[in-house]
């Protein structure tokens, strides 16, 4: 530490106090890397206790830094080598091998230290991210389940409204979209005599169905609520600026047949399909309104789809 304190005027006791109390590892190193101090917490987060670290330049040591695609780092530009270079502060997540050959997912800041112009070396401190990064994915799943409906894994309600949102936002920069709105007929009578569990099962293939009648970057959704029966079903399609609407109705009547192929104990299935385009001047409420005429437009005329442009 005396080393330190002279080339980068640091005497202050009370300064090696504070860096061996905080919870966050710091090690410090000269301009061409060897490595001058390193502090209790960076010996708690890699297991590597002082004795093995300080004196050695650091790529020397067995602590490896490791980028996402799990290239070593020391051997070439590190984060301190790039901060004493560019003479800015660097911030990177970067894995670390430990000591007991585990791996570290941890949160690098670099700083370089001049003096009087000349690079004398840099401070790199780091913290253990591991469990952010498991807190981040539980929040990440959880989220996901709230926006899912449990029985069809399609999204629900409220993950209708976050997108909807967006659409009618990317309508006023010029992105097309369409709404279909998609109810079962008669789907009571199913779940009156053939039961709930095969009218679950319905709606299952049904959801199945759809999926494969898309593509991967349509929308689906399950929006069960008091608004929405369990029987109703509500897709969105970017469409494209050359998209006709000749091509949206042959997209809906696909739809239509694959889903009309479904049997059940009472006959064919049999759905209806509302159809209306995003306005930029939409909100969530006047474009599923529309919608829903356009379904209910749908089923008093017999037709499998119809639909308001």
């Amino acid at each position: 530490m005396k080393k330190l304190a002279d080339d980068l005027s640091i005497s202050s006791l009370d300064f090696q106090e504070i860096l061996e109390n905080v919870a966050t590892g710091v090690y410090v190193v000269t301009a061409d890397r060897e490595i001058l101090y390193w502090n209790k917490a960076a010996e708690k987060i890699t297991g590597f206790p002082e004795n093995e670290i300080v004196g050695l330049k650091c790529y020397e040591t067995r602590l490896k830094h490791l980028d996402d695609n799990g290239v070593n780092l020391c051997k070439n530009e590190c984060p301190l080598v790039k901060s004493v270079k560019t003479r800015k502060k660097i911030e990177e997540k970067l894995w670390v091998h430990t000591k007991d050959s585990s791996i570290k997912h941890i949160l690098v800041k670099t700083i370089p230290l001049y003096r009087k112009g000349k690079a004398v070396g840099a401070v790199e401190t780091f913290d253990d991210i591991s469990q952010i990064d498991e807190i981040e994915r539980i929040n990440r799943e959880l989220k996901e389940m709230s926006i899912k409906d449990e029985l069809t894994n399609l999204y629900n309600k409220r993950g209708l409204y976050e997108l909807l949102g967006s659409i009618i936002a990317k309508a006023g920069r010029g992105v097309k979209s369409a709404v279909l709105m998609i109810d079962i007929d008669k789907f009571k009578k199913v779940n009156d005599r053939c039961g709930h569990i095969e009218g679950d099962r319905i709606l299952v293939k049904l959801s199945e169905r759809l999926k494969k009648s898309l593509r991967i970057e349509d929308m689906i959704f399950r929006p069960v609520s008091a608004r929405f029966g369990g029987d109703e079903f509500v897709v969105i399609l970017e469409i494209g600026e050359k998209t006709s609407k000749e091509n949206v109705m042959f997209i809906a009547e696909r739809i239509s047949k694959s889903l009309n192929e479904i049997e059940t104990c009472v006959g064919p299935l049999k759905v209806s399909i509302g159809i209306t385009p995003v306005f930029e001047n939409d909100n969530a409420e006047k474009l599923l309104n529309r919608a829903d005429n356009a379904l209910y437009s749908s089923k008093i005329s017999g037709k499998p789809v119809y639909t308001v442009m």
